[in-house]
């Protein structure tokens, strides 16, 4: 399924879709990627050392 998604393309997927493997299988074409992920199925990390400043992990 990777093979027909490339730079330029928005993929929408709903949380019953997520897992972090399939996210970064895509992740690498290039395309932009919308994910519904439930609150419940990740544990988000305050990244308050970051280069950048403060971001959500």
């Amino acid at each position: 399924m990777t093979g027909v998604v490339e730079p330029g393309m928005v993929l929408l997927a709903d949380s019953d879709f997520y897992s972090f493997e399939l996210f970064n299988r895509f992740a690498v074409t290039g395309a932009d990627l919308i994910w519904h992920v439930g609150a419940r199925r990740c544990q988000w990390a305050w990244c308050g050392g970051c280069p950048t400043g403060p971001t959500w992990r």
